[in-house]
This record gives structure tokens, sequence and C-alpha cells, in this order.
């Protein structure tokens, strides 16, 4: 059985390597002029930044953003309890 979740995962990992590696050269190479800026303003916004560091670790700002959400949540459980 596992040899074949395996066998599944990397075959799937292969076909989706392929589909992108097939957008990558559709999209980006062929096209060029607008849709080069296009990709490169998305992919200037999704670039994740870091909020702190903590000794070797990076922490990011959807991590901070998370834990403050948590924390607003948690605080009006325990209010309202």
């Amino acid at each position: 059985m596992r040899t074949k979740i395996r066998a599944y995962r990397k075959t799937n990992f292969v076909l989706i390597r392929k589909f992108t590696d097939y957008l990558h050269r559709f999209f980006i190479v062929s096209k060029g002029g607008a849709m080069e800026e296009f990709t490169k303003e998305l992919l200037d916004q999704l670039n994740v930044d870091t909020a702190f560091t903590i000794g070797p670790f990076a922490i990011s700002e959807s991590v901070v953003i998370t834990w403050v959400v948590m924390a607003i949540l948690v605080n009006t459980r325990t209010q309202s309890s």
C-alpha cells in the first residue's frame, strides 16, 4: 500500500511540475511585454516580508497577523464565558 501511495505522490508531483513548466513557458517566456510586468508585480506582492527575528528564526508578517487574530478570538471567548 505504501509503495502505491509513494508512486501516486511521485506521479502527481511530476504532473504538477510539467504543468507549471508549461504555464511558465506559455505565459511568461512566450508572451513578454505586459505579462512580464504583471509577473514581476505579482511576485513582488506575493513576497513574504519578515516582521522580526528571534535568534536564527525569521518570523513573517503573516504569522504575526495570525497570532493577533488568535489572541483577539481567545480574548473575546474568555470574556463571554
